[in-house]
């Protein structure tokens, strides 16, 4: 289950789509947390990227999907990129 869609930033840029929670809500995880991890993968479309909360060590099971690169290059080095969409 798709829980997060943000198809655009209020300034048009498109952002991501997020899944991963097993309670579909957004609230739900794998009652553990992964350390921030640090990658060199920059968020641009398709790039899968751990989610987590404002704690950069609370990643778990869920990921989120980058729409641009125009709308998550500022992720890049504070969320874990680890995979691409093709």
């Amino acid at each position: 289950i798709f829980h997060r869609v943000v198809e655009t930033l209020d300034d048009g840029r498109p952002f991501v789509v997020q899944v991963g929670d097993p309670t579909g809500t957004g609230a739900g995880g794998p009652g553990f947390n992964i350390d921030l991890e640090k990658s060199d993968l920059l968020h641009d479309f398709g790039i899968v990227s751990m989610a987590r909360s404002g704690d950069p060590n609370s990643g778990g099971s869920q990921f989120f999907i980058c729409l641009s690169r125009e709308g998550t290059s500022f992720l890049d080095g504070n969320y874990t990129g680890f995979g691409e969409c093709v």
